[in-house]
């Protein structure tokens, strides 16, 4: 049996699930399927991320999914491609790699009745926990709200 194709919706979950997550508590392992291309501070720029952290654009087919780390805070993000199904994916993900992850939340957009918030948290151990945001669009969903963005966020307890 032959893997699934990589998709964008797919090698986000793959980098929240072997990198992002794990990175919090080092335990980080592998490399993601494709080579990833860091952006110049210019190229961020445009993209409206400035100051301290690092952009990773990762090439899939005629998408890409970019990767930006600034701080405690992780963000994967794409547009268009298989936005749509990206929550059932990175949901299946999530749960495959951390059965303990708890799902706190599934709600409307809180600007965007084209868009759905959902939010989920994670202990890791050793006072180490992390949030998760994640943003995606409704089936009816097109243009510019074809958009999955998701951002862990590390915490350590006191």
């Amino acid at each position: 049996m032959s893997a699934a194709p990589l998709t964008p919706a797919r090698l986000a979950a793959q980098l929240v699930t072997d990198f992002c997550i794990p990175v919090i508590s080092g335990k980080v392992s592998g490399k993601p399927p494709v080579e990833g291309r860091p952006l110049t501070p210019e190229e961020r720029g445009r993209l409206g991320r400035r100051g301290y952290g690092a952009t990773v654009f990762y090439p899939v087919g005629q998408d890409a999914v970019m990767l930006d780390l600034g701080g405690a805070t992780s963000t994967v993000l794409f547009e268009k491609a298989d936005c749509v199904a990206a929550a059932e994916i990175m949901d299946a993900a999530l749960k495959r790699a951390f059965p303990a992850i708890q799902q706190i939340a599934d709600e409307p957009h809180a600007q965007n009745p084209d868009l759905r918030a959902r939010g989920y948290a994670l202990e890791l151990g050793d006072r180490k926990r992390c949030t998760i945001e994640m943003g995606y669009p409704l089936p009816h969903a097109s243009g510019d709200n074809l958009i999955f963005v998701l951002r862990v966020n590390a915490q350590v307890r006191q």
